[in-house]
Parts: structure tokens; C-alpha cells; sequence
């Protein structure tokens, strides 16, 4: 439906949903979808509402306030709120943005991680990708298509993903992170004794730094990280070798067989054992 409002101009529209009882149980489900083209008269105020929102900023800039914090969005940047809490955005000039309200499944899950290692703001990787997973959910509003709740579903757990994936890359995306040639190294060289500090001076950053990065671009810390390359590689050689359980320890770059079993039952909830005689 077209939409009017202070600083709303022509062509702008917005479309709301009533999940089923299903899609509430169940999946991500959708309040409501907009694409605004808006001047700087444009602005949000809310004490709550029931929803989380993702707005992509197309062109132009636009403003937030939200946790006591301020954020400005540049074209290509997503504002993404738990709008249950006081929250405000508007336009700082003329822009053109696209907009999800939804709910559901482990909506706030992973709002609280993409929040703890963001901010509000995210730059996703694709920004092309992003914005054509909001596109066809608009466009079947337009074209009067029933909406396929687990098609849309999908759609917002894959633009949540596109945030999780997120990274410091650059606007271009160009170039590799210390991050990833960290991990690149843990990977090729995981047998060897990787102490916080050897890995933080190979791409050049203090342990604080590089540990709060390395967390915030892949989810581990990187002492979970070097366990779980050395736990793919113990399963690795559960399954493909003969090599005791002893064997393995060492193989897989653990410094105690206690230790190693301990760990591993931790992780994947068997022991050694049991996963090599597990069929798959």
C-alpha cells in the first residue's frame, strides 16, 4: 500500500503481515516490509514495539538512537534494533531505505549476538545479496502473491546470517583480516603449541585486540577456535586411521590424552570411542 507520513515521499509503500499460529511457533515470521523514499522530516520515535527491525540504508544517510548510543548509517549499512525497547531513526537527508519487521524462532538470540559483537549498525559483506533477500518479500506484496511464510522465513534467517558473516573488511570488501590469516594459520599449523600471544604477533595486534576482533568476526574465542580445528582433525583420524586414542591425542595437537577425551566428549557429546564405532 502507498505510504504518507512527514517526510515520506512518492512511491514509497509498506505492507503488513498477520503470521499464522504456525509461523509463531515456528519460524521467523514477518510484522510488516516498506521500501521509503524520505527527506530529512522522516523520524521514528517508539518507547516499544513489538518486533525487531532491520533497516537497510540504500541511498542517502540516515540517524539512530538507541541503548544511550548514536549511530549514523551510510548507504550499503543495516540499522538492526530490538525495537521492544526505546529506539529512534530518521533521515539526515534524502534517502531511500528498505525495511523488516519480524519475530519468532531465536529472533532475539541472534539479535543479542549480532548486537555484542556490532553495535546496531552492520556492514553486510553482499550488500547486493542483502538487499535480494528483501526484495522479492516486497515484491510479492506488490504482485498480490499469498505469502509463503517458510519461503519468508528463510529470507530473514539468511539476511541474519548475511549479518553474523559480517566483517571488517572494508566497504570494498577488498583484502584479507588479521582475522582470517589467524585462522588460516591456526588451520595449517594446529599441532603446534598456539599461545595467545604467538598468534596475536603474527598478524601484528596486541592479545586484547586481536582476541575482541577475532571474537567478534567469527563467534570463538580464539583459544574455542584452536580447539575445534584440532577436534575436526581428531575426528578426522577417528574415522580414517587405525591410530589409538593415544595416538590420536598427539596427532590432533592436545598435550594430554585426559585432556583430549574430556574435551572431546564436551564437544560432541561421545567419547573417542564411541564416535569411531558411530556409523554415518
Amino acid at each position: 500500500m502507498k505510504a504518507s507520513g512527514d517526510g515520506i515521499l512518492d512511491r514509497s509503500v509498506f505492507y503488513f503481515h498477520t503470521a499464522s499460529g504456525f509461523a509463531q511457533e515456528l519460524l521467523f515470521y514477518l510484522d510488516s516490509v516498506g521500501h521509503f523514499f524520505c527527506d530529512a522530516r522522516y523520524c521514528v520515535r517508539r518507547a516499544s514495539h513489538e518486533s525487531f527491525l532491520l533497516l537497510y540504508v540504500h541511498t542517502g544517510k540516515c540517524a539512530a538512537q538507541y541503548e544511550g548510543r548514536s549511530y549514523t548509517m551510510q548507504p550499503g549499512e543495516a540499522l538492526f534494533i530490538d525495537c521492544h525497547r526505546p529506539h529512534e531513526y530518521r533521515a539526515v537527508e534524502l534517502s531511500e531505505i528498505y525495511w523488516v519487521h519480524f519475530n519468532g524462532n531465536v529472533s532475539r538470540g541472534l539479535f543479542e549476538e549480532i548486537y555484542s559483537r556490532y553495535g546496531a549498525v552492520v556492514s553486510p559483506r553482499n550488500t547486493g545479496l542483502f538487499l535480494s533477500r528483501i526484495l522479492p518479500i516486497l515484491s510479492g506484496f506488490q504482485n498480490r502473491i499469498p505469502v509463503a511464510e517458510p519461503n519468508v522465513s528463510c529470507r530473514i534467517h539468511c539476511l541474519l546470517a548475511d549479518l553474523l558473516t559480517a566483517s571488517f573488511e572494508g566497504a570494498n570488501g577488498a583484502g584479507r583480516t588479521p582475522v582470517q590469516t589467524a585462522m588460516e594459520y591456526i588451520e595449517e599449523n594446529f599441532k603446534e603449541d598456539l599461545a595467545l600471544e604467538k598468534i596475536a604477533a603474527l598478524v601484528s595486534l596486541s592479545p586484547y585486540h586481536f582476541s575482541r576482533m577475532f571474537k567478534q568476526e567469527t563467534g570463538f574465542s580464539p583459544h574455542e577456535y584452536v580447539l575445534t580445528v584440532r577436534i575436526d582433525a581428531a575426528k578426522t583420524l577417528l574415522k580414517t586411521t587405525g591410530l589409538s586414542i593415544k595416538e590420536i591425542t598427539y596427532a590432533a595437537g592436545f598435550h594430554s590424552e585426559a585432556h583430549f577425551v574430556s574435551t572431546f566428549k564436551k564437544r560432541t557429546r561421545l567419547t573417542p570411542t564411541a564416535f569411531r564405532n558411530t556409523a554415518f
